[in-house]
């Protein structure tokens, strides 16, 4: 018998040099397809085969033989990633090798007569597979993201069956990788292993093998359904009958016969319609859902079933917007990565199916798969809850040559054949996103998702020029980053020529580079704003169809504006923790469902970020009328929504004065919310710390024991009213108990430094500290998670506790039910194995003691040390400062993990100096100070009183104006310097500006007995005051530009001020390091000119 795999090998041989296209058009719909991978119903005779697998780390030659030896293999099940992963500093290269899977097992006892055949299916593995079934190699497979299947009748036998899997993870030639550049030239990251999951399908000598459920004249009395069925027979049955049924449940609505003859071997191809007359439609409202059941009889018996859920709905882009069920509709949603941590991509179906609910509650009606087809999990829900889906090639910037693109068509030809019947799916990214226009290949493309659903139309995302020039999209989909400077978010004019969807915007390119719990407030609070902003010009005109905010949840990259090699633009975090970013989007849905007061900012008066640096735009969303402010109990003021800059927002901002706070009396703040003048919710607010706790969430009180499902907690600190509590540090210690496991590596690295700043010729001691089952919240700003799995076989109660030192701890527990399985003897917390802390890269320093520490293991919560002293080599240096690595094994794969030591050598002001800001109007090409060419003018500096080394007063604070030459370096980009500030008393002050819209972060201010702490400084937009953050110094009337002076901008400084702790004398301030890093010709981010001490 032949051996079948459906994807690369029968079109790379067939496409040639895409001379033969329409012979491919014709031939693609007798290839076999999987369908197993279908998603909510699907064929029968499907057995899981996700259990009992086993792993045998790289590969070593012969180890997918059957004969091999496995028994030193780990025991693991599907979905699985080839190495720990943490929840940051993902390293591509632990990966990025060859790795081997094995697995034993018996057919069916039903299946294991003559008649019958058996395929391998697999949903997903990244990301070239090379299969065996008992020592006969089948073909390789090439890709992460679709289905494949093989016909392994001829190899298989009743039992003691060995299938050997060699995964190869390397980076590769076929999208969406192929980039010369590697793992970083694509905004997503792909750990390797079977990543979805993997079944045996029995069936019959003639068997159903696909249907496309297609509705069609939905909107009018004729409706039906065009059922599209392929019949795979291994011998010409002859006569066949097929019964189609449309039902909804046990009920059935419609149904039609066919008769038909296949005289041959192979796959044959037939349509039926059922009529539809009095059905619901499908919608983000009412995501009404039927079932097409299709039954195949040969000789009078029923031989084989395969059922498809559909929806019925019209959903069509035009150039006067989006149009669903003849209406017009507004798409309004978000991108999604489907990256999680500790696991990567090989979530299973729990943890999918929980992406979409979130997007729900998010009043999503729409989602974009980007940038490749995702788990069928996910889609499954977004058909259920009425989510529309764009879904996706495999892709990013990058197209390659011929036999390339070859690959990509394949993808293209997989990803319809699965998902086409979907409801949710509402438009196909058939072209690479954001490449280059292509208009012969992105024609094919087109012409082939059109071959293969003609009910959909198509697109690819355009980024700069937005251009019709070559662009063959039947919807002009564009990718649009535009920012104001005014530090707000635009977008492009829509084309009106052709129906318009605007696909990403905001990002990580509009605004801050970063949204991450350790940032100040203003930039966690202006996420919402921006999403809000871009929304509502999409909201105001009909020529857009919608748009897709980017993005919704953080996920792992190599590419560009990243921190900690992860991708921090979501606005719900990578544990699945909504950001504050979040609360626009929270609360855009209807009251009478769910009455939502969602405050963008926190309540808290610490040393890091009060919310009185908000000022009076502290803003809160809220799809209340009105809000009652009270502070303490007493009404502070009547809250209205912001209809002027938000006119077509459904739910506007409100905004709360905090320069009316007093902030040392701490305190509470209660939120009343008003549906016409009706009370309906109401939130109060701690603005102590006292009664602060840990909390743990949890979102899965039942799993099952099926040693697959997995659940994700998370815990913070909080108020005692339950309400966030940012910056909280320290570890937190989390331990499970019962038939569970934490697959997570939670192994927290703390260093100190003692003392933190050290001068040339001084030496400090660094002291290294492994826990293992500990987060570190310093590290993360006071939010952790952690992956908890089932054990197969072992129901029961499982217990997760966390500890803090000064928060407590809390607990919860969840039921693991019976669920069919093998028993597996691993539970609770892993423990640590060949431990290594190592002192290095340490550039600049000289070590004084021995580099590295072994020990053989850490116990669960458990805790190791190392030290070494290290001194800098020169003075005047900036030096990085030295990494610590712990390198261990857990879960029987290496591991490491980095931290960066708190220890400083210190630079003067004179020596930090790294850019030129300020230029001489007759010698204005000197400096650049913003990456455009701009500078301060030091005529229009001097006539405001800034002279080279003057002295000048702001905020009770005296500052002097670096008195160096025009046109040599005046000012400090603030990179993470320290910076040598000697001096006692009330304030530290800062002069200067930023270089983008906004920019600010944290910094540590160092003390001479060896204290510290930390602050936020933030500046505001030289050219622009319209949203202050702080005091203005002096405002010049223009700057100089790259051509001559630019009276069109006005150059403004600002002052921004930070208490100190009393009695204390500075030594050292480590500035923030801010969002934008260049290493050669510093320019765009926060800029310094002087700072004092008073």
């Amino acid at each position: 018998m032949l051996l079948k795999c459906t994807q690369t090998w029968v079109l790379g041989n067939l496409l040639g040099p895409m001379a033969n296209w329409t012979a491919l058009l014709a031939f693609l719909p007798t290839l076999i397809t999987t369908v197993h991978a279908a998603g909510a119903g699907g064929p029968e005779g499907v057995t899981p085969l996700n259990q009992n697998w086993l792993f045998g780390g790289e590969y070593t030659h012969g180890s997918e033989d059957s004969t091999f030896d496995d028994t030193g293999f780990q025991e693991i099940t599907i979905p699985h990633v080839v190495t720990p992963l943490g929840w940051n500093n993902f390293d591509s290269d632990s990966w990025s090798k060859i790795w081997i899977y094995r697995r034993h097992f018996d057919l069916p006892k039903h299946s294991r007569g003559n008649s019958v055949r058996t395929f391998l299916d697999f949903d997903g593995v990244l990301t070239i597979t090379s299969p065996s079934i008992n020592g006969h190699a089948l073909p390789t497979h090439e890709g992460g993201y679709l289905p494949f299947t093989y016909e392994i009748t001829d190899y298989v036998k009743p039992t003691g069956n060995v299938l050997g899997v060699i995964v190869d993870a390397r980076w590769s030639y076929i999208n969406p990788q192929g980039s010369p550049d590697g793992p970083s030239s694509i905004d997503f990251l792909e750990p390797g292993g079977i990543n979805r999951d993997v079944a045996l399908r029995t069936v019959p000598s003639s068997f159903i093998s696909d249907v496309f459920a297609k509705p069609v004249n939905v909107l009018k009395s004729s409706r039906e359904v065009v059922v599209e069925y392929t019949i795979d027979s291994a011998k010409a049955p002859g006569r066949i009958n097929i019964l189609s049924q449309l039902k909804d449940g046990n009920k059935v609505l419609s149904k039609v016969t066919q008769t038909n003859t296949i005289f041959e071997s192979g796959n044959q191809t037939f349509a039926l319609n059922i009529s539809a007359p009095h059905v619901e439609l499908w919608s983000p409202d009412s995501p009404k859902l039927y079932q097409v059941v299709t039954t195949l009889t040969v000789n009078g018996k029923v031989s084989h079933r395969f059922t498809r859920n559909i929806g019925f709905r019209e959903a069509v882009f035009t150039v006067d917007g989006f149009f669903l069920n003849g209406n017009r509709f507004k798409i309004f949603g978000l991108n999604r990565h489907q990256s999680f941590p500790y696991i990567g991509m090989s979530a299973p179906k729990r943890l999918q199916r929980r992406d979409a609910e979130m997007l729900k509650e998010l009043n999503n009606n729409m989602v974009r798969a980007s940038h490749y087809p995702q788990s069928p999990y996910f889609l499954d829900r977004c058909d259920e809850l009425g989510i529309m889906v764009w879904q996706e090639v495999p892709g990013w910037q990058f197209v390659g040559n011929e036999t390339w693109q070859e690959h990509v068509l394949s993808d293209i030809r997989e990803m319809i054949i699965r998902d086409r019947s979907r409801p949710s799916i509402i438009i196909w990214g058939v072209q690479i996103n954001e490449s280059p226009h292509a208009p012969v290949f992105y024609t094919k493309t087109k012409e082939l998702a059109r071959s293969l659903d003609g009910s959909r139309q198509s697109s690819g995302t355009s980024v700069f020029p937005q251009s019709l020039v070559d662009s063959v999209s039947e919807v002009f989909s564009f990718d649009d980053y535009r920012a104001g400077v005014d530090g707000n978010a635009y977008l492009q004019t829509p084309l009106t020529t052709v129906p318009y969807f605007v696909t990403e915007c905001v990002g990580a390119l509009v605004g801050p580079k970063f949204f991450r719990w350790i940032d100040n407030q203003h930039s966690q609070q202006v996420q919402s704003k921006l999403h809000a902003q871009v929304h509502d010009i999409a909201a105001g005109n009909n020529s857009y169809s919608g748009l897709l905010g980017w993005t919704g949840i953080d996920y792992d990259s190599l590419n560009g504006n990243i921190y900690k090699n992860v991708k921090r633009s979501g606005i719900i975090d990578s544990f699945r923790v909504y950001k504050p970013g979040a609360s626009f989007y929270l609360t855009q849905g209807d009251p009478s469902t769910k009455a939502r007061i969602e405050p963008a900012f926190y309540w808290d008066f610490g040393p890091v970020s009060p919310v009185t640096t908000l000022g009076q735009n502290a803003t809160i969303w809220s799809n209340a009328d009105t809000l009652e402010a009270y502070i303490n109990g007493v009404h502070f003021g009547t809250l209205y929504p912001d209809t002027v800059n938000f006119p077509h927002t459904a739910h506007p901002p409100f905004y709360l004065d905090t320069t009316k706070i007093i902030a040392s009396k701490l305190p509470e703040l209660r939120l009343d919310g008003y549906v016409s003048k009706k009370k309906v919710t109401s939130r109060t607010f701690s603005g102590s710390t006292r009664g602060d706790s840990i909390k743990i969430t949890l979102n899965d009180k039942e799993l099952d024991a099926d040693g697959i499902d997995t659940t994700l907690i998370t815990f913070r600190a909080v108020d005692k009213y339950g309400n966030p509590r940012p910056y909280a540090t320290g570890d937190v210690q989390v331990s499970v108990t019962g038939p569970g496991e934490l697959i997570s590596q939670l192994v927290s690295l703390d260093v100190t430094a003692n003392p933190s700043v050290v001068l040339a010729g001084q030496t400090s001691t660094l002291t290294a500290t492994l826990k293992n089952g500990a987060f570190s919240w310093t590290e993360n700003g006071g939010v952790g998670g952690a992956a908890i799995r089932t054990i197969a076989g072992r129901p029961g109660t499982i217990t997760v506790e966390v500890v803090h030192a000064t928060l407590g701890q809390d607990s919860v527990k969840i039921k693991a039910i019976p669920s069919p399985g093998s028993l597996v003897a691993r539970a609770g917390s892993p423990n640590l194995s060949n431990v290594e802390l190592s002192l290095g890269p340490a550039v600049g320093w000289t070590v004084g003691s021995v580099e590295s520490v072994s020990l053989d293991s850490v116990q669960a919560v458990s805790t190791a040390h190392a030290s070494w002293t290290v001194s800098p080599e020169a003075a005047g240096i900036w030096y990085q400062p030295p990494v610590v690595t712990a390198s261990f094994t857990i879960h029987n794969q290496a591991a490491q993990k980095p931290f960066t030591v708190p220890v400083y050598a210190p630079l003067t002001i004179e020596q930090a100096r790294n850019n030129i800001g300020v230029s001489n109007d007759s010698n204005i090409a000197v400096g650049n100070f913003d990456g455009l060419k701009n500078t301060y003018s030091t005529q229009a500096l001097s006539a405001a009183g800034l002279e080279r080394g003057a002295q000048f007063n702001v905020g009770g604070v005296t500052f002097k104006w670096p008195n160096v030459p025009v046109g040599t370096r005046d000012n400090m980009l603030s990179l993470g310097q320290t910076i040598l500030v000697n001096g006692t008393g009330k304030t530290l002050g800062f002069v200067g500006a930023s270089t983008n819209s906004y920019n600010g972060g944290v910094g540590t201010i160092f003390y001479t007995d060896g204290s510290s702490s930390r602050f936020t400084l933030e500046l505001g937009n030289y050219f622009n005051t319209q949203f202050l953050v702080n005091n203005v110094v002096v405002t010049t009337p223009y700057v100089n530009g790259a051509t001559g002076q630019n009276h069109l901008k006005t150059g403004t400084l600002f002052y921004a001020g930070t208490p100190l702790a009393v009695g204390k004398t500075v030594l050292a301030v480590t500035l923030p390091l801010t969002n934008t890093i260049a290493s050669v010709n510093p320019t765009v981010g926060l800029h310094i000119f002087s700072i004092a001490v008073v």
